[in-house]
């Protein structure tokens, strides 16, 4: 068919993100210095601007993003500010060793940058860090759907009576439930925890034909839902400040081919949906499965 030859030419372009974190009971710092044991709460501020990256309408429209991850942003902040005064009323509702850290990512829809740089900075400890609670598009909690919760087998079973204790101690709408998906990986700011051995709890309601679309808008979000998760996870924090003693991690089961709707899997962590031109980013890629006899990395 004979033989064609392209030239391709290109510039990388160097952006710089910015992580925000902020901590209860002295600084940052501090609290790593006097190994507290930390209960990580984040969230990802970064979207897609004007559509250039990632989009699936094209460029051109402003992405507001409210689901995605505004809505994780505002629980973290709300988060942030309701435990702060209720330790300001009650220091005893999060007692030594414990130090609740509240986390905004950049970078995420890029590919997990933020919190993949920070898990390996000398900043974070897996160590002293009791668990990551993630909160990523939590806006459009629907009956049908309910709450989607992934990292209750990435701990003893005593991580996941936390989580429906808390689930049941916050009054949800009564046809909603709470649904457990396996594993500890996932396209979002807890996996690169995960893979640091650190528990991990990802809240999520699930995907919409407004993800990463211009319509993903304020006036589509369910704020009684948003609110209800927020208090659930308010519980859970303080459960864990409260315990005797602290979950243990533990490697969780692979999801199964009958745990999804697809018939093929490879075995990569996908590092971000959003670039598809040229190929798939591939962040990790799991044992004993059939990509990972490719020594692909």
């Amino acid at each position: 068919m004979g033989q064609v030859q392209a030239t391709l030419e290109y510039q990388k372009e160097q952006l710089m993100g910015q992580n925000v974190a902020a901590s209860i009971k002295g600084s940052f710092a501090d609290g790593k210095k006097k190994n507290r044991k930390w209960i990580v709460v984040g969230a990802h501020y970064d979207h897609l601007g004007s559509g250039k990256f990632g989009s699936l309408e094209g460029m051109g429209e402003i992405h507001n993003g409210a689901d995605d991850n505004a809505s994780g942003t505002a629980a973290v902040l709300e988060l942030a500010f309701a435990l702060q005064k209720m330790y300001e009323n009650d220091p005893s509702i999060i007692p030594e060793p414990y130090d609740v850290v509240f986390m905004h990512f950049d970078a995420e829809e890029r590919g997990l940058y933020g919190s993949e740089y920070f898990v390996d900075s000398s900043s974070f400890s897996a160590e002293d860090s009791v668990v990551m609670l993630n909160l990523d598009m939590v806006g459009m909690l629907r009956e049908g759907k309910g709450l989607q919760f992934q990292g209750a087998q990435t701990a003893d079973e005593s991580w996941k009576g936390m989580i429906q204790s808390a689930f049941d101690a916050t009054k949800f709408a009564k046809d909603m439930d709470l649904r457990f998906f396996p594993g500890g990986n996932g396209p979002s700011d807890h996996s690169p925890f995960y893979r640091k051995n650190v528990p991990v709890g990802f809240f999520f309601t699930g995907e919409h034909s407004h993800y990463h679309k211009s319509t993903d808008d304020f006036h589509r979000l369910n704020y009684p839902g948003l609110y209800d998760i927020t208090f659930m996870a308010r519980v859970l924090i303080l459960e864990l400040a409260s315990a005797k003693q602290p979950i243990v991690f533990q490697q969780a089961p692979e999801v199964q081919r009958s745990d999804l709707e697809f018939d093929v899997r490879l075995g990569i962590i996908p590092g971000g949906y959003g670039e598809t031109e040229g190929g798939l980013l591939v962040s990790g890629v799991k044992e004993d499965t059939p990509v990972a006899a490719t020594g692909i990395q």
